[in-house]
Parts: structure tokens; sequence; C-alpha cells
């Protein structure tokens, strides 16, 4: 009965949806996802894992003052994380820190890179874009143990944008993004969303900022493909890029006013087979009290062109 009623839906969707949407080949499974975002600074910006070989604690902790993300190992710094030769480091000159302020490291996508470069430490983006500024956006963490994994958080106030990772675990839960275990190979999996497609069925927002209209409403359908991972010895060359991305809009539609409810104009919608799906709320305000729901239909199975 189930798999009738997600037949039925797909037909709906194919109807409904832009003439360029269509589900390739037909999905051997099905299942329903939703998340979303009640409060500020609780969507995750980077997914971080320890993977050295000490035994001990090994924490991250984030700056309150810088957004800057310090890396220790057995109660000291990493240095591994970038690696300070002759007194110079790629993002800034503190090793097992990066600087956020620095130009080699004020994305996310650079940010998630340098972690990357690092044999201790595997990194993979939440509900961030490579080209997201990082500057002081991650939210203040007291020294956090990372050896099951833990998602670094975004300043709402300074990302100015909130926004729901639509898949099939709590946007919180690392997910299936690193692979690997103790004595064989970490690395980041190369493509995490490989024969999936995502139907949205709905998305809407209630947000309440510091004045005037928020900016868009939008669904975005990501592609992200991991490389295998590089370890980047001291100097001050820049990291091998550790994942590409490929930015598809949707759908984008302007903001209700603050405190104003909006839904998404147009649904269902569909990813193309292996893009991610966020929604995100932009603004050029402040946002205080963000709302974000979005519920959508997995497909598995699916060929990817």
């Amino acid at each position: 009965m189930k798999r009738t009623l997600f037949a039925l839906l797909a037909l709906v969707a194919l109807a409904a949806a832009p003439a360029s949407a269509q589900i390739f080949g037909l999905p051997t499974d099905a299942y329903g996802v939703s998340d979303q975002i009640s409060a500020v600074s609780t969507d995750v910006a980077i997914y971080v894992k320890y993977i050295g070989t000490n035994a001990t604690t090994s924490t991250v902790t984030v700056d309150a003052a810088t957004g800057n993300p310090t890396f220790t190992v057995a109660g000291g710094v990493d240095p591994t994380v970038n690696p300070v030769t002759g007194g110079a480091g790629v993002c800034g000159n503190n090793p097992g820190v990066i600087d956020t302020n620095d130009g080699d490291c004020n994305t996310m996508g650079e940010v998630i890179d340098l972690i990357n470069a690092s044999a201790n430490w595997i990194a993979w983006p939440g509900a961030v874009l490579r080209s997201d500024l990082s500057t002081n956006v991650l939210i203040t963490l007291a020294a956090t143990p990372a050896q099951n994994g833990i998602g670094l958080l975004k300043d709402t106030a300074v990302a100015l944008n909130v926004t729901v990772d639509v898949r099939n675990v709590p946007h919180t839960q690392v997910g299936n993004y690193f692979v690997g275990s103790p004595g064989s190979p970490y690395g980041l999996n190369p493509d995490a969303q490989k024969e999936r497609q995502y139907m949205l069925i709905d998305a809407s927002e209630n947000v309440t900022c510091g004045g005037g209209a928020i900016g868009t409403f939008d669904v975005l359908g990501v592609r992200q493909i991991a490389r295998p991972k590089v370890i980047k010895a001291a100097g001050a060359s820049l990291p091998a890029v550790s994942y590409t991305e490929v930015v598809r809009t949707i759908w984008s539609q302007a903001g209700a006013a603050c405190t104003n409810t909006g839904t998404l104009a147009a649904t269902p919608l569909l990813t193309a087979p292996g893009e991610r799906l966020l929604v995100r709320v932009n603004s050029t305000v402040a946002l205080t009290v963000p709302q974000l729901l979005a519920t959508a239909i997995v497909y598995r199975g699916v060929a990817i062109p």
C-alpha cells in the first residue's frame, strides 16, 4: 500500500513539476524525511571527526571572539591542522588553529579543505555551501570530544541564513559522509547521495528579524563529489581541494515580511539524482526567531545519468 502511495505521489510530482524535472528509472525504495530549525544557531555548518591514532581525548573548541576553531590531541594543540613552519601557516600562524579571518580560509570550503589536509581529522559540509563566508561564523563551542564526530554550528546572526539539510538522519548527526574505521583508511564518502533523489513536498518558514523583510526562500540541489584525502605537509602552500560542488537553484521566491509565515509557492519539487536537498532562508538583517521546516520523499536506487 505504501509503495502504491509513493508511486501515485511521484506521478503527481511529474505532472506538477517543471518540464525539466524527471525521475530517472523506477525507484527501488522510498521513504519520508523531514527536518526543522526552530532556534538560532542550531543548523550545522561543518561535520568534524577525529580519525587519528591517539587513544586519549581529542577535542574541538570554537573561540567566542573570533569564531576560529582549535583542534587538540591529548590536551595539546594539533600541529597537523594548519601546520606552521618558519613562523608561517596557511590560515594564521598558530598551529592547530584555523584563522577564519585569513583570506585563504574565509569561506567554508577553504576551512573544510584545511581540516581534511590533516592526517588526524576529517570534515564535511553541513547546511552550508563552499562559497559561504566563514569569518566568525562558527558559534562558540567549549572543548568537545570529536572521536565520534560532532557538528560545528553556525552563528545565525553572522551567517544571515538558516538552512535545513534534508536527509535521512537528523541534521545534528554525521550520517554517511565519512567512511573507514580504526585500522583502515578513513576518507570522505566520494558520493554520499549516490542513487538518491529527493522530492520536496512541503516547506515553510516563520521568521522574526531585525526589521523589514527577509531575503529569499530558496530550494537548492547541491551535487558534491569528494576527492581522495591528501595530507598537507608543513609550509605555506594551500591544501588540496577535498570536495567539489555544483549548486543548482531549483526554486526561489521573495521572503515574507518578518514575523509572518511564508510557504513555498511551488511544491512538489525534485532534485536531480545525486543532489543534496538544502532549503534556505536568506536575510540581510539578523534573524532572531527562525522557524524553518521541510518535508520530502527520498527515492533510493535511482540511476544517475
